[in-house]
């Protein structure tokens, strides 16, 4: 298994949650900072779709944190 699909098993859609709401942005505000749909950030927030790398360092520049702190482990 690649670095990048271990890394993508590892996500915590809680955690991705958790820092967009400290942020104070909707699922609109970061699908549109991120060029994409609030629609797509409920599914990433849900687990039901891994986002890409790209888009998991770019939400976690977005919210201002640790790109580690979006994964099971991570520093909170």
């Amino acid at each position: 298994m690649t670095a990048v699909a271990v890394l993508r098993h590892a996500l915590n859609p809680a955690a991705l949650q958790a820092a967009r709401l400290r942020a104070g942005l909707t699922q609109d505000d970061a699908g549109a900072a991120i060029g994409r749909t609030g629609a797509i950030v409920c599914r990433y927030e849900s687990g039901a779709v891994d986002p890409p790398t790209s888009i998991t360092a770019a939400l976690a520049s977005l919210y201002q944190v640790e790109i580690g702190a979006l994964f099971t482990g991570g520093d909170r």
